[in-house]
């Protein structure tokens, strides 16, 4: 069973950063998944959803943002200290270019209409190398169809809500072997579906061991999980995927972390650290703060109500 993660190692990490894909591959995954939407300004950014405000302190919406304002925000607590940010596309596909990784592009058009999103996403998949080791998934026909057009080599994949014989015809049609159900529609009827038509599946938020035993069980080869360690142990996996020199490109340093010369396992620590005991420390902090206040607030109503009796024993004199 192939073993992809989602969204990169984010238990310690914030998601869908550059940080969380390079640790997900130093611990073993086989590939990334990962999800796209589009900034206002028509560039693809890798980013889970639609608010920006659910994972940063940004307001609005993603598609009511350019890239460059997307960019300046900061995640949100514990991740505020980690020199991170949401990364576009085009960052992601440069860096993935020297690794021998499998990209998942989760592309995520199917709540809002976005004008020309195939389009874009297509120009900023012209100049990449490597697209042989790219999938495309989406849950609009219609958007699979336009990728197929344009580059009939990119693995397609759909993200179905249903699927029965008209759409898998429909597949057929379009040479799309690939398809990411969620845990609960993978069910053995829906395997044994897909496997009488030759579809390979690979089941999305698979968290626990109980399921990733059960879709070994059921046959299902791959699987999407948001933590590699869990996962190669609940399958039994001993062997790296990859060796560490071709992991290599993978270690090196982000240009803004460069200046301080942080390996990426520091970075990683740094960060576990951060989501250990940053609650304790910022309950620490504010219980000082609050009892600072206090004594201020004493110590100033002292000396107010000093200095007013004073001023009443002029007046009375």
């Amino acid at each position: 069973m192939k073993i992809y993660s989602y969204r990169g190692d984010h238990e310690h990490l914030p998601e869908n950063t550059m940080m969380a894909f390079r640790q997900a591959l130093l611990n073993g995954a086989e590939g990334i998944a990962l999800d796209v939407l589009m900034t206002r300004d028509h560039q693809p950014i890798v980013f889970r959803d639609e608010a920006l405000g659910i994972a940063t302190d940004a307001i609005g919406l993603v598609r009511h943002h350019d890239l460059s304002e997307i960019q300046e925000a900061e995640f949100n607590e514990p991740y505020t200290k980690l020199d991170q940010h949401i990364p576009s596309l085009k960052e992601y596909l440069t860096w993935a270019e020297p690794l021998p990784h499998t990209t998942i592009l989760m592309v995520k058009n199917a709540k809002f209409p976005y004008s020309n999103f195939e389009e874009d996403l297509m120009n900023c998949l012209a100049d990449v190398e490597g697209k042989e080791r790219l999938l495309l998934a989406c849950s609009r026909l219609s958007s699979l169809r336009l990728l197929h057009t344009r580059y009939p080599d990119i693995a397609l994949g759909l993200i179905p809500d249903t699927l029965d014989e008209e759409i898998i015809a429909k597949l057929e049609e379009l040479e799309i072997h690939y398809v990411l159900p969620t845990l609960t529609q993978t069910t053995r009827q829906f395997v044994e579906l897909c496997n009488a038509h030759d579809l390979q599946i690979m089941t999305q938020d698979v968290s626990t061991p109980e399921q990733m035993q059960r879709l070994q069980e059921l046959g299902v080869k791959s699987i999407l999980v948001t933590d590699m360690a869990t996962a190669r142990a609940a399958l039994d996996v001993k062997k790296m995927p990859y060796s560490a020199e071709a992991l290599k490109f993978a270690t090196e340093t982000e240009a803004r972390q460069e200046k301080s010369h942080q390996p990426m396992q520091s970075l990683a620590q740094k960060a576990k650290n951060l989501t250990n005991v940053g609650r304790s420390r910022k309950g620490k902090g504010n219980f000082l703060a609050v009892a600072l206040c206090m004594v201020l607030s004493v110590a100033v109503a002292t000396f107010l109500a000093g200095l007013f009796m004073n001023l009443m024993k002029g007046v009375l004199k």
